[in-house]
C-alpha cells in the first residue's frame, strides 16, 4: 500500500510540473512579412515539400534561426507562417502558433517541413528557410 500511495504521489508530481512561463513578445519574420504575396505554411496550409532536421536557435535580429543537423555550421534564418508568434521562455525563444500552441523552442531539435530560399528581395542575406511547422526529433 505504502508504494501504491508513494507511486501516485510522484505520478501527481510530475503531472503537475508546470511549463516555463512565456513572458515578453520576441519579433519573428513571418511570411507575411518576408514579401510574400501569399501566406504560407501552418499545419494544413500550402507548404514546400522538404524538410530539414536540425536545432533552432534564438537570433538576435530575426528572432528564430536553424543549424541543420548534417551540417553544424550552417545557419538559416526562419521565416514562419502567418499568425505564428514568439516569446521569452526562460533564456529561449518559444515559437507560438496562432492556436496558442508552443510548436517549437530554441536550443531543440526538430524537423521542420518547409524550403530554402535565397537571393530573394526583401529577405535576409543567406539562406532563409520557410518552416510550416515544427516536430520535435
Amino acid at each position: 500500500m505504502r508504494w501504491l500511495l508513494a507511486g501516485s504521489a510522484l505520478l501527481v508530481a510530475a503531472c503537475s510540473s508546470s511549463p516555463v512561463s512565456l513572458g515578453d513578445p520576441v519579433k519573428i519574420l513571418t511570411s507575411s512579412q518576408s514579401g510574400g504575396s501569399q501566406p504560407m505554411g501552418g499545419q494544413h496550409g500550402p507548404c514546400f515539400t522538404n524538410w530539414a532536421d536540425g536545432t533552432l536557435l534564438a537570433d538576435a535580429e530575426f528572432g528564430t534561426g536553424f543549424t541543420w543537423a548534417n551540417d553544424p555550421g550552417s545557419h538559416a534564418v526562419v521565416v514562419w507562417p502567418v499568425g505564428f508568434t514568439a516569446r521569452q521562455a526562460g533564456s529561449e525563444v518559444a515559437v507560438v502558433a496562432p492556436t496558442g500552441e508552443v510548436v517549437a523552442t530554441t536550443g531543440r531539435s526538430y524537423r521542420l517541413p518547409g524550403g530554402a530560399i535565397t537571393g530573394w528581395s526583401g529577405l535576409p542575406d543567406g539562406p532563409v528557410w520557410f518552416a510550416c511547422w515544427a516536430h520535435p526529433t
